[in-house]
């Protein structure tokens, strides 16, 4: 779901991109507050720019609102 908020808000084109999500260490990720960091990484990855020392929490809803 939150590749779709991408391509609807952000215009990326996602649906043809292979995407994994993996956690460092095989920690099982429940908390909605990691949506932030995740969409971020995807949206790094597909722009090709690095995002830093950065430390992203936030919830990430279906409107694209945080």
């Amino acid at each position: 779901m939150l590749c779709a908020v991408l391509e609807k808000k952000m215009g990326f084109a996602l649906n043809v991109q292979d995407i994994y999500v993996n956690v460092a260490g095989g920690f099982k990720v429940s908390e909605p507050a990691a949506d932030l960091a995740i969409v971020c990484a995807i949206a790094s990855s597909y722009k090709g720019l690095p995002i830093g020392d950065t430390v992203l929490i936030g919830e990430v809803g279906l409107t694209g609102e945080n």
